[in-house]
Order: C-alpha cells, then structure tokens, then sequence
C-alpha cells in the first residue's frame, strides 16, 4: 500500500532537488499534485482543456467537475461540488513545458488525456503512485516504504494548515473535504509541536 504519511518540511528540498531529472511529463504530475492536492484518480481524469485555456495559455486555476470527484457519482454526489485550485505560478511552469511537448508531438488536442501513458492513455492512478515512488526514492526517502500521490496530498494538506494559520476549516476547503473529520485525519501534530504550543501558553501565563 502507498505510504498514507505526507513528506516531511526537510523531504521538500531533496525532493524538488531530484524531480530536475525527472521527465517533463512526470514534473508536471508532481508539482500539480503538490500544490493542489487532487487525487490520482481525479488526475487521471483532468485533459488539456482542463488546465490549457482558449487563448492557448495554462489557465491560473484548475477545476474538475463533480463527476471525476471521489464520491462525485456515489451516494454523496449531491454533496460533491466542482473542486477549483488556483495553480502556483512553478506548477504552471512546469505545465507549460510539458503542454509545449505535447504540441510538438501532436497529442495536445483539447480532449485528450493530461497525463499520458507510453500508451497514450491515461495514466492510472498505480501508474501515477510509482512515479510518486520513485522520486520519493531518489530524494533519498526510505527505500522500505511504498510512497504514492497520497503522500503528495497530505503533504498539500499540512502546507495549507500550516500556512492558513492551522485553521481546520479553511484546510477542509482547501481539500475538497465534506466533513471536518475526515480532514482532521489528514493532520498530524508532533509531539515537539505540542510541547511548543504549550510552552508557549507558559511563557503567556507568566507574563499575564
């Protein structure tokens, strides 16, 4: 099974380090996953028109419809809305690039698949957990887990609460999350980290 654990804050740099070598196709894949969290399935729905605008260029926000969302066909469908994810400016880059690939192959027709297999079809959502795998394992991550874009996600999920002030609420939304339970699974919090928040309500305290 992947890893379910996000990357930590000191993977990133090694983990961006090795992703230089990686091909446009796969650069594309990671940094989209990383700074929008969507799913591997969800990715292997997205087609250039999902991410290519009418004017030919990369648009700056990313939506998938209710349908390629997880549950967005189930028995929660009607509480699945469109996700839309504004794209950082380096996961646009590195979607230029690849979009430029594919003109020149002559495979960048709107319809057609985003991330395409040797196939050209497709990437399955295993195809893209290898990938996620192998770069874990070139940035020099732990050769005896199994890591997949759910790692990637999670990792999306931590920045947000990290960088939204660690408001469960905006990281629900952020995720795409129904319920705040199920975002509360994606957050961890270290042992270090709590024992900071409460010195820090220590210091508070006497200076009260």
């Amino acid at each position: 099974m992947p890893a379910r654990d996000p990357f930590s804050q000191s993977d990133l740099p090694r983990i961006n380090a090795a992703l230089t070598s990686f091909s446009a196709r796969d650069r594309a894949l990671i940094l989209t996953v990383l700074h929008t969290g969507f799913r591997a399935r969800e990715l292997g729905a997205m087609t250039i028109g999902h991410v290519l605008a009418d004017d030919g260029l990369i648009r700056t926000t990313l939506a998938l419809e209710r349908r390629h969302l997880k549950h967005g066909r189930g028995a929660y469908r009607e509480k699945i809305r469109t996700r839309t994810v504004p794209l950082a400016p380096n996961a646009r880059a590195a979607l230029e690039a690849y979009i430029m690939q594919r003109r020149v192959l002559g495979t960048a027709d709107a319809a057609a698949p985003l991330f395409l297999s040797r196939k050209n079809s497709g990437l399955s959502p295993w195809q893209i957990n290898l990938i996620v795998h192998r770069l874990a394992i070139a940035a020099g991550c732990d050769p005896n887990r199994f890591y997949g874009s759910h790692s990637l996600r999670k990792t999306f999920a931590h920045a947000v609460h990290r960088a939204g002030g660690r408001d469960l609420a905006v990281t629900r939304v952020a995720l795409g999350h129904h319920s705040i339970l199920m975002t509360q699974r994606y957050i961890r919090v270290g042992q270090d980290e709590a024992d900071a928040a409460i010195l820090a309500i220590g210091s508070s305290m006497a200076a009260a």
